[in-house]
């Protein structure tokens, strides 16, 4: 997982905003046979550089049946009035299919041990493993420092885990767990950043 950049909002998201503020992701991605969220889409790879938020896996605009746009805070959280989640462009985030298409390359079974991303969090949401409202629970990609690195690959097995010392040097004000290894060791559960199939 690496820090995530955004550009400024797209002008369209701007005025769809401004225009329908009380939309829902569904109406926002049916508006305009679906030009205004194929735009969205297309900026957030973009501003990822082609990779997933969370595994950093190649992902790609034009393939729906890999790629997918996220709501790192839950988009069906109405609790503030004057925040719409599903229109938020901070809260949203490129994603891989995360292992739930069969169709996808890369499929492989058994589910849910395989699924990662957005679709082992939401998994473990619908699970009563983790609240919809994830914050300080797990790292939001936009928030990562550029350095140093709180992630440490082991070559051999693929599996990712805390940098012991890096994770003693950053702070974040938003973190549930009495330290920062905890916070990454969860991130990496919650995502299922070491399933077999990333591993691989």
């Amino acid at each position: 997982m690496k820090p995530i950049l955004k550009n400024i909002v797209p002008e369209a998201l701007t005025t769809y905003s401004s225009e329908q503020p009380n939309a829902t992701w569904e109406e926002l991605r049916n508006h305009d046979q679906g030009s205004l969220y194929n735009a969205i889409r297309k900026r957030i790879v973009d501003d990822q550089f082609r990779l997933c938020a969370y595994c950093e896996c190649k992902i790609s605009e034009s393939e729906p049946l890999i790629t997918r746009v996220e709501h790192f805070h839950a988009k069906s959280d109405i609790s503030h009035p004057s925040i719409n989640w599903a229109l938020l462009w901070e809260n949203m985030l490129g994603v891989c299919n995360g292992g739930d298409n069969p169709s996808a390359t890369g499929y492989s079974n058994p589910l849910p041990q395989n699924l990662s991303c957005d679709s082992h969090k939401n998994h473990m949401v619908q699970k009563n493993k983790i609240s919809a409202e994830c914050e300080g629970w797990i790292l939001n990609p936009r928030l990562l420092p550029g350095f140093p690195c709180l992630f440490k690959l082991d070559r051999f097995t693929g599996f990712l885990e805390p940098d012991v010392i890096n994770c003693q040097i950053v702070e974040f004000t938003d973190n549930q767990f009495k330290t920062i290894f905890e916070l990454v060791e969860n991130t990496i559960k919650v995502f299922n950043l070491n399933c077999d199939r990333l591993a691989r």
